[in-house]
């Protein structure tokens, strides 16, 4: 009976850890990676191609705010690369200004290296919001910011 129920367990565990090994093999040194709340979104050798299927799975009609990060030893030019792949999602800025945008964060090292949001990071962006009349009342740290996959993430 035991041996039976072992058997079972093994073929219930290795067919629940397919698709992850599946997904294993398919990203591959140098590989851009896009990952999301529900884990990789997309994986690719052209940051295009990546970049603009990650936002697609991310953005909808409720989306308001969606953060990019990049590696510390991505270049000014891969700042331009990822501009140009978002910014049919945000029409009404040009390729030059989100440029600009992303340069800027990382010149100013408000350019997050992690995903997670710290609650003095996340106060500063809602003054910031509330200054340029984009939020009317703060929201409370702990009732809209959930690092939990975030902190999965970097600790791995």
């Amino acid at each position: 009976m035991y041996g039976t129920f072992k058997c079972e367990v093994g073929e219930a565990v290795v067919a629940m850890l397919e698709p992850i090994q599946q997904r294993y093999k398919e990203i591959r040194q140098d590989d851009y990676m896009g990952i999301g709340d529900s884990g990789i979104l997309s994986v690719g050798q052209n940051l295009e191609e990546t970049v603009h299927d990650m936002v697609g799975q991310l953005i909808d009609e409720d989306s308001a705010i969606v953060s990019i990060y990049y590696g510390s030893d991505s270049t000014e030019e891969s700042a331009a690369e990822i501009a140009e792949v978002i910014q049919p999602q945000f029409p009404e800025s040009d390729i030059d200004t989100l440029t600009t945008i992303i340069n800027r964060y990382k010149s100013q090292d408000t350019w997050k290296e992690d995903p997670c949001i710290s609650e003095e990071g996340f106060t500063l962006m809602q003054e910031i919001m509330k200054q340029g009349g984009e939020l009317s009342k703060p929201v409370p740290f702990d009732k809209l910011v959930d690092s939990t996959f975030a902190e999965k993430v970097i600790t791995k």
